[in-house]
């Protein structure tokens, strides 16, 4: 294989749309999104941009390609050889972006009514704001007893109205629903110094906002069906600490953020890396005894815990 291979499906579509859904994806499915899209008022006038990065998953390739054919617009499919990471994909798709308006939406996401796809494209046509969070939801289907923390966690922090979000501004920033203008994707593209899981996108927002675009918070939802096992989120708090000290680097106005705050103290107890055996055991829970509020201060001390760890290798050198 190649080191990416491209496939244009609809290539006859020569009208420039009005706007470009980007979907990067790594080993999670995009069909059920792509066929959901496919239905609503205003797919006609959208491309779709998909960019494998890396899955090494024929079978998926294979049914993703199927998928596509169906969608009534023009579409690009680009598959990595390798993994470059959550920034590197976006930006290869911006690459192949034409509308004016580029709509970030993760592969595991639904949209939540008929509406999605209309209400974009009535802000679009009012070209009203150069960056726009429509915010997300957990769906409640999709919990069970694996998934059920991961749930929790999204409905206790990030799942919020937009009169919610706006008061944490670009903090409240996620790329999983998320409409830029492409002039602004052109000038800000995502930083590739980022690698692995977590802040990439709140980093992009707060570079976005810094440079004077506006920000907006509407309530346009996405449904989250791709919940996590809770060994996943562990693996993803351990790896997202080196992704936080690179955020402060560049950021320190991040030092007054929730997360950012718990490393920070966490920091100071002596001797916190002992703590991270008990507080992966909490959060699993396997014998099903802590509640729910328990097992998120667990996951949350284990993910200050590492991040903490994080900043005191940046110190060392």
């Amino acid at each position: 294989m190649t080191e990416e291979n491209v496939l244009v499906i609809n290539a006859a579509h020569t009208d420039k749309p009005k706007l470009s859904i980007a979907i990067p994806y790594f080993r999670d499915d995009p069909c059920a999104l792509i066929e959901a899209f496919s239905h609503l008022e205003g797919a006609k006038d959208v491309e779709i941009i998909l960019v494998d990065d890396g899955s090494g998953d024929d079978d998926l390739d294979s049914a993703v390609s199927t998928a596509i054919e169906k969608w009534p617009g023009p579409v690009n499919k680009i598959r990595f050889s390798r993994n470059r990471g959550r920034s590197a994909a976006r930006n290869r798709a911006i690459s192949e972006c034409r509308a004016n308006y580029v709509l970030f939406v993760d592969a595991d996401m639904l949209p939540q009514d008929n509406l999605f796809l209309r209400r974009y494209l009535d802000l679009i046509e009012k070209n009203a704001s150069a960056v726009v969070y429509g915010g997300f939801t957990t769906g409640a289907a999709n919990v069970n007893i694996d998934t059920i923390l991961h749930h929790s966690l999204s409905q206790a922090g990030d799942c919020r109205p937009a009169s919610e979000r706006k008061l944490k501004g670009a903090y409240a920033v996620a790329t999983n629903n998320l409409l830029v203008r492409r002039d602004v994707l052109d000038k800000e593209p995502f930083d590739s110094g980022f690698r692995g899981w977590g802040w990439e996108d709140t980093e992009w927002a707060l570079r976005a906002v810094k440079a004077g675009y506006g920000l907006v918070h509407i309530d346009n939802i996405a449904i989250h069906v791709g919940l996590d096992k809770t060994e996943t989120v562990l693996n993803k708090y351990q790896e997202a600490g080196t992704n936080l000290r690179l955020l402060l680097q560049k950021h320190p106005i991040a030092k007054r953020f929730r997360g950012t705050k718990a490393a920070m103290f966490v920091r100071h107890l002596p001797f916190h890396q002992i703590f991270r055996p008990l507080a992966k055991a909490i959060s699993l829970d396997k014998n099903q005894i802590f509640s729910l509020f328990i097992r998120r201060m667990a996951i949350k001390f284990w993910r200050a815990s590492w991040a903490a760890e994080a900043m005191d290798q940046a110190n060392d050198h």
